[in-house]
């Protein structure tokens, strides 16, 4: 008599075994801002974002690799790296941001002391002015701004008498200026207020350093293939708050 033979059949009876344990929301909810969190390549404005992302990320690794009810431990690893990832690339990228921002508003801060130690400072008084609001070349500038109207002659007075503007004047045309560090930088959407230290390296400390802050904005008219032209103002010098 011939048997027949069962077919093999390999398999879990789940109604005889465990359940699967549930996925962890915390873990969804990880590896989702894990995805947003890559935005922060692009802009800085997300770094918080990543910084949840990685606050909650180890706390939900913590959680579900202690835990073997819930699942999810591959899911906030994923969250995780993505946030640590996006925060790295982008401090990276801001810390050359202002680097760059720095060293060219040291240049241009070396450029207006130069031109307010040699004296010339009508010149320097134009630097401080928006780029549309300067005169024309061939300007008697002396002669303009003694007989403009009563905010910008008040304004070149407060300037010319203030203590800071004095002591760039008296070190003299021979002066060195050289980028020391950076100070602050204020953003306000594509606009910027970056103050730098500089030095005058043949003038005796601690009365050899003084503050210049600048504004750079982006002019949309202006545009090239490079992108917006960048227009730089001197808007303050100062002396550093700890110079006796």
């Amino acid at each position: 008599m011939n048997e027949v033979m069962e077919r093999p059949v390999l398999h879990d009876d789940l109604a005889a075994g465990e359940d699967i344990p549930p996925l962890s929301r915390m873990a969804v909810l990880t590896l989702v801002l894990g995805v947003i969190s890559l935005v922060a390549i692009l802009t800085s404005v997300m770094l918080p974002i990543c910084v949840i992302t990685i606050g909650l990320g180890a706390a939900t690794l913590w959680h579900t690799m202690r835990d073997p009810a819930v699942r999810g431990t591959g899911l906030a690893q994923a969250g995780l790296g993505l946030g640590v990832l996006s925060a790295a690339w982008s401090l990276s990228a801001l810390h050359g941001e202002q680097k760059h921002l720095y060293e060219v508003a040291g240049q241009h801060a070396a450029e207006f002391l130069d031109v307010l130690a040699s004296g010339q400072k009508y010149q320097a008084l134009e630097l401080m002015r928006k780029e549309p609001d300067r005169q024309i070349t061939g300007t008697d500038l002396q002669q303009y701004y003694e007989n403009a109207d009563f905010e910008i002659k008040d304004f070149a007075e407060g300037f010319l008498s203030g203590d800071a503007t004095k002591w760039v004047i008296e070190q003299g045309p021979d002066a060195q200026w050289e980028f020391v560090r950076g100070i602050q930088i204020k953003k306000i959407r594509s606009n910027a207020e970056i103050t730098v230290e500089m030095r005058n390296k043949l003038a005796e400390p601690p009365r050899d350093r003084i503050w210049v802050t600048l504004q750079r904005n982006l002019n949309l008219l202006l545009a090239d293939d490079d992108g917006p032209t960048a227009l730089w103002h001197v808007a303050e010098i100062s002396f550093p708050k700890d110079t006796p």
